[in-house]
């Protein structure tokens, strides 16, 4: 049987060193005279972006953990008598992303030029809600597993990965241009280590969430899912609730800085 077994000894001693480091960071920025009201609110937008990168990228995660192991046991891999590689589908992500990157670019700079172009925190909370369409999408295919089906389509798992690239790119470009916007002068290598952090604090979290799955514990995979998906759509919808009212006080006070 396909099975990861979490090994979280050594992973789990990183990963609270890089929670602590994280905060830290910004409780001492918070509570330090170095920085006005203003660099401190473009600091509290940039926490708010790291964690919710955390928490993407432990759901993003699961690509070589629950999703290869669907791939090799419940998906029909057969293409005109070709059976397509299990690890193939692992590549479908960088593929899709140099598909799509130019068009959500080009989205973006239009919303842009129309004065419509959404914040940052907005972008994270729409890449939150495309992931969870993505879990809820193997939401429905795991259940067919689960009711007797062999194997299921591959387009499942392909329309799956498609949504979760494009969160990714609602949510990676977007994170890192942030940093560098909004971190205080001279700050910007060290954000962006943070925003690095993230990406590791994501791994830990998904790679320990989708190593307990097995080719044994198939009924477990909706479950998983499942979670995955009420948890993405609770911070995405968290995220836009939080989106405007932050933007409103980061405004405020950059006005306030040069009156």
């Amino acid at each position: 049987a396909i099975k990861s077994t979490p090994k979280v000894s050594v992973s789990n001693f990183w990963g609270a060193v890089h929670i602590g480091a994280l905060f830290a960071f910004f409780g001492w920025a918070f509570l330090s005279s170095r920085f006005v009201k203003a660099e401190k609110m473009r600091l509290l937008v940039c926490f708010f972006l790291i964690v919710g990168a955390s928490l993407f990228w432990s759901s993003f995660e699961q690509q070589p953990a629950s999703f290869n192991l669907f791939a090799e046991r419940y998906t029909d891999r057969s293409l005109g008598g070709f059976n397509i590689p299990t690890v193939w589908f692992q590549s479908l992500n960088p593929i899709f992303i140099l598909l799509f990157a130019p068009l959500v670019s080009m989205l973006w700079i239009k919303l842009g030029k129309r004065h419509k172009n959404p914040n940052s925190m907005t972008k994270f909370a729409l890449g939150m809600l495309l992931a969870s369409v993505a879990f809820a999408i193997m939401i429905m295919a795991s259940k067919m597993i689960v009711a007797g089906s062999a194997s299921v389509s591959m387009m499942w798992l392909v329309s799956s990965l498609l949504f979760l690239t494009i969160a990714e790119l609602c949510i990676s470009p977007v994170g890192m241009s942030s940093m560098t916007k909004l971190a205080p002068q001279g700050m910007q290598g060290v954000m962006m280590g943070l925003w690095y952090t993230s990406i590791s604090l994501g791994g830990l979290i998904g790679s320990i969430s989708g190593g307990y799955v097995s080719a044994e514990t198939i009924g477990d995979l909706p479950k998983l899912f499942t979670a995955l998906t009420v948890f993405l759509v609770v911070c995405g919808v968290l995220l836009l609730v939080l989106a405007k009212p932050i933007t409103n006080m980061l405004s405020q006070t950059d006005k306030d800085a040069t009156v």
